[in-house]
């Protein structure tokens, strides 16, 4: 019963939010559809079962972490997997015979104390009746691996991972364990070194490392080249026929990074030259990996699995900067009236980055509703950021900024709040305070939003990239433009929808927002 007055208490919040902000969502408009057990409850992979979507995505849906925060609670100790992971795990059980899984992240975390991973047999609470946990078992993650271990098995599915260089071995031998001798993932090299690399102090630099280094692989994306659920066939097809789907978040795969911060999963399904982008940033990364890339005659000059023949990374990383391999070619638009764009770092600090040239570039007559959530703004950038903010106010704009107040071993700096307050308000602490909050709850999201108060024809950015000076121009990262008035009407529906998402999000973060410490 109170699971079902939780959810109905987050669909009521939903319905209201969207009411109020978003207008323009079609009436025909529906969640994604993933497959559910006997319970209701979002269906979990296992080593023995895969369950999937039960219908065809959109081509943009989003989800989130509020749910289970709001049935689980915030630092939640309760063994049983969210349906967070298990959302991320039924996409990849879409996976079609012999695809392709490319994924990037900053870091991720296996088995744990979980002395024996698979989850093969579960009871109706979500628990292996077959297995000890201890004291910080990794069973969220173990979903994912779950669902990455089957398709493998199964369905011959490809996989590779590059991540950023765990600090200890300890940390490594279990993902290598989990990933490499249980799941049996084979890379695009060998089965035994391809499956994962690591990148050190980032995967486009050659800077020598260092101690303090802010320098590093900060990526989190995951590219299907192919699924199934167009035609309901597993069978694999010609690429003519293929349709791909690319995973952006904010978060990383452990169980700390779900459970303790409010995070973002965004997916985009069946746009080619999106997927051909992030096929070739992973194969760059992980040929960093290998080599360390002093020069860029390895970099792909083509996707491994290529739909437009247009994409060249060679081409777009011509050469270093700052030691750097920056991307002289952003920002990438996507499949043709998709109103995507993508943006990489590093990117050349000669360019305005995509967050202020959003807020630069806003037209406060017609949109006037500007919406940003951001996990982090440092001292260095955040003079920049606080004067293009201010121009947003005196041009007429309705600003409202969320910021995560601490974050692991983070915390908002003195400095940066002052910073702000000087550039976007002056000495008045009274309005300063109403424009710039900070979140009751440890916040991960990187989200600007434009649009016009009254429906969703807005335009956002999200992705993992922070307002900060390491996350433009020195870790590799990347950011997702979604523009619905440049998208065509093909595209404009699912694009008014996934703005509607983010709204409702960004809106029930604000709920419990207080003043900024």
């Amino acid at each position: 019963m109170l699971r079902r007055i939780l959810r109905f208490r987050s669909c009521l919040v939903l319905v209201l939010s969207l009411a109020v902000v978003a207008t323009a969502i079609p009436a025909t408009s529906h969640a994604i559809t993933f497959d559910v057990d006997s319970r209701a409850s979002i269906a979990m992979p296992t080593t023995s079962k895969c369950p999937t979507l039960t219908e065809p995505p959109r081509s943009y849906e989003a989800f989130f972490t509020i749910d289970d925060r709001d049935l689980r609670g915030s630092g939640d100790e309760n063994n049983a997997p969210w349906d967070y992971p298990k959302k991320i795990a039924q996409v990849i059980c879409g996976a079609r015979q012999n695809a392709q899984i490319r994924i990037a992240m900053y870091y991720v975390r296996a088995i744990g104390t979980l002395n024996k991973p698979g989850l093969q047999n579960t009871d109706n609470s979500g628990y292996n009746t077959s297995t000890s946990y201890g004291s910080s078992p990794e069973t969220d993650t173990e979903v994912i691996w779950n669902a990455l271990e089957w398709v493998a098995k199964n369905r011959n599915v490809r996989i590779g991972i590059v991540l950023e260089k765990p600090a200890t071995s300890y940390v490594t031998n279990l993902i290598e364990k989990r990933l490499k001798k249980l799941a049996g993932f084979k890379g695009f090299t060998s089965p035994t070194s391809g499956a994962i690399q690591y990148c050190r102090r980032g995967c486009f630099s050659i800077a020598a490392p260092t101690k303090d280094s802010d320098t590093l692989d900060h990526e989190k994306f995951m590219a299907i080249s192919d699924t199934i659920w167009d035609d309901n066939s597993t069978a694999p097809r010609s690429i003519g026929k293929a349709k791909p789907i690319v995973w952006s978040s904010s978060g990383n795969w452990s169980r700390s990074n779900m459970r303790t911060y409010i995070q973002d999963s965004t997916l985009i399904y069946n746009d080619k030259k999106l997927y051909e982008w992030f096929d070739v940033r992973y194969s760059g990364m992980a040929e960093c990996s290998r080599s360390g890339c002093a020069k860029n005659t390895k970099f792909p000059t083509a996707p491994a699995v290529n739909f437009t023949k247009s994409v060249n990374l060679k081409k777009s990383l011509p050469k270093l900067e700052s030691k750097r391999w920056v991307d002289f070619l952003n920002p990438h638009g996507t499949d043709s009236g998709r109103g995507t764009f993508v943006t990489f770092s590093p990117q050349r600090r000669s360019v305005i980055d995509p967050y202020i040239a959003a807020m630069d570039s806003v037209d406060c007559t017609v949109d006037n509703q500007v919406r940003i959530a951001m996990f982090k703004i440092t001292s260095a950038r955040a003079a920049e950021v606080a004067k293009s903010m201010q121009s947003l106010v005196s041009r007429g704009c309705n600003l409202q900024v969320l910021l995560s107040q601490t974050g692991g071993a983070y915390k908002i700096e003195s400095d940066v709040l002052k910073k702000m307050k000087t550039y976007l308000t002056g000495t008045s602490s009274k309005k300063f305070n109403s424009i710039v909050k900070c979140t009751s709850v440890q916040l991960h999201t990187k989200l600007v939003m434009v649009g016009p108060p009254t429906n969703n024809n807005g335009r956002f950015i999200t992705g993992t990239t922070n307002m900060d000076w390491t996350g433009l121009y020195s870790a590799d990262e990347h950011t997702l433009t979604f523009d619905v008035k440049r998208a065509s009407a093909q595209y404009q529906p699912d694009l008014r929808r996934l703005y509607g998402q983010y709204m409702s999000a960004w809106s029930a973060i604000n709920s419990a927002s207080q003043t900024c410490k």
